[in-house]
């Protein structure tokens, strides 16, 4: 079940976080293993640009990082607290406007930049979703690489769209846009809020809440409807849209309608609630008006990092931003993705099922609320019009006048397609491991998400997104051997898991593999100093025949020799390493048949012996008050090292 647990008061999560300080870098996860060693050394980042995490690092976490193989960029050195903003084009297409100074990073149509919170301010008003990167923490995560899924042929849910009604699109957009303004400063915010709660309680929602977060220390609000799920409630689809508006033009405290920005997606949020209220949906659902969008997405990614926190399995997050507006025929739409652009098949799909829209891809960009949901690494996907509103964006003349409601109508109609195909479709089955049989010919699939009530296929091939071979797993059978495969070759592989309604996923994970005979050199060898001796660690082979590991050792001026010839285990504690002596170690895997691998790199140590003279410096300060008098620190120094033979030295640096 949905846990509604302290959602009515989301806290301000920005508050407590910890200033930057030390150099800025892109940081990339390639693996699990890769997400392993990174959580090890480093808390959170601040957010993602272009499949990388954007980090705050010191030079001992650098080194670190470095040394577990981490891909790392530098890209800006002694940075200064509040200083960085992730800078994205509102709409893809715009031309871009100056930036100042130089962005640090830009990839596509996304910038990190150092600015200040007024230069931010008035990029915002040029065009750009400005997001201050030192206010958010985030977790880092492992996307492993997803395939558009073609095992669904029918779509019952398809029929929900015939309940969008143009006329009650007209009646929401018109009264928000009556407001006046829904600046997030301006009492009438608050008024726009209470009528989105009155709203979906009108439509039969019990579940109705609103979560509070601070921006400048004002109270702002999302306005949050939950529809609990049948069969896979602990599923969720997060369906947004932001509801506060802005105004460049004039004073937005007075006037900011926002119609189409982003009083349109309101009214595909609340349009969503409305026809799915009597709908059976096997996942919950849960539609969102988000507050303090137009000032760096605060609101979603309170909710985003709650969401996180409490565990909950976020299936996917759709966003509505602008979506009213066209100036031609060409019936386009824009669908634009977080890091994933597989996502936004789920909507073009829908659009080509339901309506008569165009779909164009937009690429990736941060400029809406769906950003705040990709930082923590949920699928997500944006809908927006296709001729984007520049007459009217921020402007005095953002009126529902000005909008095209059969358009509107078609908009509506694919998200609740795209909503119907998600409720239905099998959840993603990530592979856990794929094994070398060790024959040359054979790898061996496993997952560890196995349902009791799935079936399951493993597809395959030699080139990434095309699978050549399928094959059909036994019942409960959560691992498949593949076998005639070619030594050498990489093979792409894909486990399709269908659900009881015979729905397969929206996506497919994709790992690869490749059959050898011999085993592969063990990887990530570790030697650690410990106090005399020396302990090693390495990744476990994947060889399914693997027999043990042969390790070897040379000391600095010696040659190399058999430390252990039959090892069974990754971990070993060298106990006989000689103090003050510096050892390279080595590892070779071996299998059934006595073949040997190649060796790992070497790790180097010194075993720690603490029997060298030690240099204290004691560099505090006596500078009166409640601190210690110079004679009062020597006595307690001379406390401590009373039991050790040692020398004084007083060193007046004038």
């Amino acid at each position: 079940m949905y846990k509604k647990i302290g959602l009515a008061t989301v806290l301000c999560l920005f508050a407590a976080i910890p200033s930057m300080a030390g150099d800025l870098y892109l940081l990339k996860i390639d693996s699990r293993a890769d997400l392993e060693k990174v959580t090890e050394i480093v808390d959170y980042a601040h957010g993602t640009i272009d499949n990388r995490f954007i980090v705050d690092l010191d030079k001992k976490q650098v080194s670190r990082l470095k040394a577990a193989g981490i891909s790392l960029d530098l890209v800006a050195e002694n940075i200064i607290s509040d200083q960085y903003y992730l800078l994205s084009k509102v709409n893809p297409e715009m031309k871009s406007a100056p930036l100042f100074p130089e962005p640090v990073y830009s990839s596509g149509n996304n910038y990190l930049v150092a600015i200040d919170k007024s230069d931010a301010d008035v990029l915002r008003k040029s065009g750009y979703m400005a997001v201050p990167v030192g206010e958010r923490m985030t977790p880092f995560f492992y996307q492993p690489a997803l395939v558009a899924s073609k095992y669904q042929e029918d779509f019952p849910l398809d029929t929900v769209a015939d309940l969008v009604n143009q006329d009650s699109l007209y009646s929401y957009d018109t009264r928000l846009e009556a407001f006046q303004t829904r600046y997030i400063y301006s009492d009438s915010v608050d008024a726009a809020r209470d009528w989105l709660v009155n709203k979906f309680q009108e439509f039969g929602y019990t579940e109705v809440y609103t979560d509070t977060f601070y921006y400048n220390s004002e109270p702002c609000h999302n306005v949050i409807c939950f529809k609990q799920g049948t069969s896979e409630p602990d599923k969720l689809i997060v369906v947004g849209g932001h509801y506060d508006s802005i105004n460049g033009q004039s004073d937005p405290m007075v006037f900011a309608p926002g119609a189409d920005d982003n009083g349109s997606g309101t009214t595909t949020v609340l349009e969503l609630a409305r026809i799915f209220k009597d709908v059976n949906t096997r996942k919950s659902i849960m539609f969102v008006g988000f507050s303090a969008e137009e000032v760096g997405l605060y609101g979603s990614a309170a909710l985003a990092g709650r969401l996180y926190s409490t565990g909950q399995d976020v299936d996917f997050m759709l966003n509505f931003d602008m979506v009213a507006y066209t100036e031609d025929e060409f019936d386009d739409v824009t669908l634009i993705s977080g890091s994933v652009p597989q996502t936004v098949d789920v909507l073009a799909a829908a659009a080509e099922r339901v309506t008569n829209l165009i779909p164009q891809y937009g690429g990736v960009t941060g400029n809406s609320d769906h950003a705040s949901f990709n930082a923590y690494g949920y699928l997500v996907a944006y809908g927006q019009e296709g001729d984007f509103n520049y007459p009217g964006w921020h402007t005095d003349i953002d009126i529902s006048s000005r909008l095209d409601f059969p358009y509107f109508e078609q908009v509506v109609r694919m998200a609740a397609a795209a909503i119907g195909h998600i409720d239905n479709a099998a959840h993603l089955t990530p592979i856990e491991n794929i094994y070398d049989g060790g024959d040359g010919q054979s790898l061996r699939v496993a997952w560890g998400d196995c349902e009791a009530d799935y079936t399951y296929k493993v597809l395959y091939g030699t080139t990434s997104g095309v699978y050549t071979d399928t094959v059909d797993v036994p019942p409960s059978a959560c691992y498949y051997d593949l076998t005639g495969l070619t030594t050498g070759q990489e093979y792409y592989i894909a486990v399709l898991g269908i659900n009881s309604l015979g729905y397969g996923p929206l996506y497919l994970i994709e790992d690869s593999g490749t059959p050898y005979v011999i085993p592969r050199p063990p990887t990530n060898l570790t030697a650690e100093p410990d106090y005399q001796k020396i302990i090693l660690s390495w990744d476990e082979n994947i060889e399914l025949d693997l027999n043990h590991y042969t390790i070897l050792r040379k000391p600095s001026d010696g040659s190399w020799s058999v430390l252990e010839a039959f090892y069974p285990t990754t971990y070993y504690e060298d106990v006989t390493a000689l103090n003050h002596v510096e050892y390279d170690y080595i590892v070779l895997a071996v299998d059934d048949d006595m073949n040997e691998s190649d060796s790992s790199l070497a790790a180097t140590a010194v075993a720690a012996s603490f029997d060298y003279p030690l240099l204290f410096v004691d560099e505090t300060l006596a500078s009166g008050g409640i601190n210690p008098t110079p004679e009062e620190e020597d006595a307690f120094y001379g406390s401590i090292f009373s039991v050790w033979p040692h020398d004084e030295y007083d060193i007046d640096a004038g």
